[in-house]
């Protein structure tokens, strides 16, 4: 829901998502589920991912498609 969204506030491909699709996944005929949701803002890449099952975020300074720095942030920032 969340993805969807966003995708409809924001400009063409701004809004970048990444699914883990397991064999129950394609067997049903499902998306799987959400591993990682990038949002491209200029210069600022917004990135909301999981490791394991906490969910951790990351602001990156991209130039040209170059990643120059990388900031993790608490999901409330």
């Amino acid at each position: 829901m969340l993805t969807g969204t966003l995708a409809e506030a924001l400009p063409p491909g701004s809004v970048a998502v990444e699914r883990k699709r397991g064999m129950a996944d394609r067997l049903a005929g499902r998306d799987g589920r959400v591993e990682r949701v990038e949002v491209f803002l200029g210069e600022q890449r917004l990135v909301l991912g999981l490791a394991g099952r906490r969910p951790e975020g990351e602001v990156c300074k991209e130039v040209r498609g170059a990643v120059l720095s990388r900031r993790p942030v608490e999901l409330d920032e």
